[in-house]
């Protein structure tokens, strides 16, 4: 079996297809399950509903894709599709399927990484310089951190760059004048601060 990552927004339309080769004919059989429910069944013509409709908002098209249309974040999970020719199986894919969004508060941003079903985007980096005595501090920080946060955050400067995971703050010290990066990034978002910076 193989498993893949797909990533859409809130009330986007999903389709999760299945990677193997598939010729629709009447000895082909695909299921579609989340977690242990299984959602949908296609057998030669004719297809099968186990959940209903129009709660999952979900269609099987006749070569296996499962559509999901306005999509909310309680379809984020993991999708398992199985393809049976005369009985016996010849494919079963995974996906983990995340659905983003954000929160309406400007103030509340949260990011839950990694590997969640709902990830949403990091804060934006603040990068902060102090020039002392023939050297360069440069601060590079993220806020607005909650504890389910996770995410990588990175600074890059004139000889190189620095990267921590699950921090909020990194810093440096230096005499290098030239141009600094900061950025924050997870699977669905990135978000960046830069600066040129001169000390006399």
């Amino acid at each position: 079996s193989s498993t893949s990552w797909i990533y859409k927004a809130v009330n986007e339309t999903a389709l999760l297809s299945i990677t193997a080769p598939l010729t629709p004919r009447n000895t082909y059989q695909v299921i579609w399950n989340k977690g242990r429910q299984r959602l949908v069944q296609l057998k030669g013509n004719s297809t099968r509903y186990f959940v209903n409709r129009e709660q999952c908002r979900c269609a099987m098209l006749r070569n296996g894709t499962l559509q999901i249309r306005r999509l909310g974040k309680e379809d984020a999970g993991n999708y398992t599709v199985m393809v049976y020719d005369n009985g016996k199986l010849k494919a079963e894919e995974n996906i983990t399927f995340f659905v983003q969004g954000a929160f309406k508060r400007r103030n509340s941003l949260r990011c839950a990484c990694p590997f969640p079903s709902f990830s949403e985007p990091v804060p934006q980096p603040i990068l902060i310089s102090e020039c002392g005595n023939k050297n360069i501090s440069v601060k590079c920080e993220a806020k607005q951190k909650a504890k389910d946060e996770a995410f990588i955050i990175e600074l890059t400067q004139p000889n190189g760059k620095k990267i921590q995971k699950n921090a909020t703050m990194l810093e440096w010290h230096g005499w290098n004048s030239g141009t600094f990066r900061c950025v924050t990034k997870n699977q669905v978002s990135e978000k960046r601060a830069e600066k040129v910076i001169k000390c006399p």
